[in-house]
């Protein structure tokens, strides 16, 4: 199925730049940009009002990152946080809300059901909800960055890639959780880790798997 979005330039360039190779050497080469984004992503998290946004913004460097342009950082994190700020935060609390109750309501039906088959099924139900609005969470902030579509389509269209583009769903949701849950469980002995670039690379990894489902999937039609 076609979707209504696409960023012209992502259509425009060579989708073979994507790849195990190239993710790896697109970090040593641009270290020091996504270290920038890591040190404006956490500067722009002080005013909690703004974090949103500011993971917004994290997302589009990170697809100027992968797709080799020149990127201004601090324009790009000020620009974002201008024009995206009611949207991100729309998609936070959206989201948010979801994978609370998904994950909720997976520890309860699982926790009570007992041998009751009904309650398993409705505990498996919420947790494969919880998964796919994980899943989503990507494809949500790199539109909301780099597109200029409404929420609801930002919102359909991520609920739709997730499934299109599911072998690369999973590996972005992988290696982001299992970076996420190594920098939590060590989080003392990577802290100067977290200030250079530790949320910059997971945003990376998210962002670089994302594309290939937003260069795959471009739009041929309206929704």
């Amino acid at each position: 199925m076609k979707s209504g979005f696409i960023d012209p330039a992502l259509a425009q360039e060579d989708a073979s730049l994507l790849g195990w190779k190239n993710l790896f050497m697109t970090i040593w080469r641009e270290i020091f940009t996504l270290v920038k984004a890591n040190l404006c992503f956490l500067l722009f998290c002080i005013p909690i009002v703004t974090m949103p946004a500011a993971l917004c913004a994290l997302h589009g460097v990170c697809v100027d990152v992968v797709r080799g342009r020149d990127c201004k950082v601090m324009g790009t994190f000020l620009h974002t946080i201008k024009s995206q700020l009611l949207q991100s935060w729309a998609v936070f609390l959206l989201l948010g809300l979801l994978e609370f109750i998904s994950a909720y309501g997976a520890w309860f039906y699982f926790s009570h059901c007992k041998g009751n088959w009904l309650l398993l099924l409705m505990g498996v139900f919420m947790s494969g909800a919880a998964v796919i609005t994980y899943l989503m969470i990507s494809y949500c902030y790199t539109m909301l960055a780099r597109v200029d579509l409404t929420l609801g389509k930002v919102l359909k269209n991520s609920f739709l890639l997730t499934f299109l583009n599911l072998k690369f769903s999973i590996c972005s949701g992988v290696i982001t959780i299992a970076v996420i849950v190594l920098c939590s469980l060590f989080w003392l002995r990577v802290f100067p880790l977290l200030l250079l670039c530790a949320f910059s690379l997971v945003v990376y990894f998210a962002t670089y798997f994302s594309l290939f489902g937003l260069e795959k999937y471009v739009l041929t039609e309206n929704l």
